[in-house]
């Protein structure tokens, strides 16, 4: 359609689940190995802390904490906390109305007999996961374990996006001493560094070679996606012309946005106009998410494969 044919003029690129391993399967493991309900972490990562501020993680993706022995005892008290347990029960109403088109959350444990079914089974199985700051700890060791394994298909098609000519950079949420493998010192400013630059804990593999204009970071940024801040510095990064943003701000030009997380997808559309790809590593092979990528930028010719959003 005529969508298609307008130009694109940068991509925004996120990092982990796209150009690295999902932290998602991490935190998958993560509750097989505990013997918590499917989604259960998910969900305590992003409840409110206990004393009803802002979650953990989130203050960790921030900068506003670092990773560590703090860190990890006040998430495991999100994670024990009646906020985590209601955010999950929600979700998981939320996921049964859509599996069963308007059924109950009894359908969804009916097809998945080995889910806790009420809240007092679901309490009673995060009691007994015995969720502490040590195990919170490893869960986030894991995440920075998943980060370090590079997902060459997506990389390639980053070199291949800069080699057409589009401006590409990353906006990646992640954490002091762990995210990008940099140290907040080693910076060169507004959240920004040189892919080459390295770092003091052997991670700067994740960006490195890779021809970015800049590596935007919520930890030094100090917005996470999906604040509007973090979007708008990536804008920013790009170094579009002021006629470019004019013609992205009217719908004449496009930027995408290329990232695993629905929420993140939905605030750079809503914030600042980037249209949105969808990348699943967990359900979606690389080498096709690769292709449709491809696709959407112009980069290959053929038939566009579905996208998951």
């Amino acid at each position: 359609g005529g969508g298609s044919r307008r130009p694109i003029l940068g991509v925004v690129f996120d990092v982990g689940g796209v150009l690295t391993e999902s932290p998602l399967l991490q935190v998958e493991r993560f509750e097989t190995a505990r013997g918590l309900p499917r989604g259960f972490a998910a969900a305590a990562l992003a409840s409110p802390a206990p004393d009803g501020g802002p979650s953990v993680f989130s203050r960790l993706e921030r900068g506003e904490l670092r990773p560590g022995p703090e860190a990890g005892s006040a998430l495991a008290a999100q994670f024990n906390s009646n906020a985590a347990l209601e955010k999950f029960l929600r979700r998981r109403a939320q996921r049964a109305q859509v599996v069963s088109g308007g059924g109950s959350v009894a359908k969804i444990a009916a097809a998945e007999p080995q889910e806790p079914e009420t809240a007092a089974a679901v309490a009673s199985a995060v009691a007994s996961a015995a969720v502490d700051g040590r195990a919170c700890m490893e869960l986030l060791a894991s995440l920075g374990r998943a980060a370090s394994v590079p997902v060459e298909e997506l990389r390639a098609v980053v070199r291949e996006a800069h080699g057409a000519g589009l401006k590409v950079v990353a906006l990646s949420n992640d954490m002091l001493d762990f995210g990008l493998g940099l140290d907040s010192e080693t910076e060169a400013g507004e959240g920004a560094h040189s892919p080459s630059a390295g770092g003091d804990l052997g991670s700067s593999e994740w960006v490195e070679g890779l021809p970015f204009r800049q590596v935007l970071r919520s930890s030094v940024l100090g917005h996470r996606k999906p604040e509007p801040q973090a979007y708008q510095a990536a804008l920013e990064a790009l170094g579009l012309s002021d006629p470019e943003l004019e013609a992205l701000r009217a719908g004449r030009a496009r930027v995408l946005m290329v990232d695993d997380l629905d929420a993140n997808l939905r605030g750079g559309e809503l914030h600042c106009g980037l249209e949105p790809f969808k990348v699943d590593l967990v359900e979606e092979p690389p080498v096709l998410v690769a292709r449709r990528l491809r696709f959407a930028l112009g980069l290959a010719q053929g038939p566009a494969l579905p996208s998951k959003l």
